[in-house]
């Protein structure tokens, strides 16, 4: 199995047990940094240290 990089706002959400809005308020405050992929956001796990 592939070891994924990238999560989605809701693969987030489950992982820091947080709600969707508070992840995109997070983003909008640059505490999180996520990549456009069309209309989607994809968070590297990298970047996801700090909370976890």
């Amino acid at each position: 199995m592939k070891a994924k990089y990238y999560l989605s706002i809701s693969e987030v959400c489950v992982l820091l047990n947080i709600r969707d809005s508070t992840v995109r308020k997070l983003i909008k405050q640059d505490k999180i940094k996520t990549f456009r992929l069309g209309k989607k956001h994809i968070i590297p796990k990298s970047h996801l240290e700090g909370f976890i």
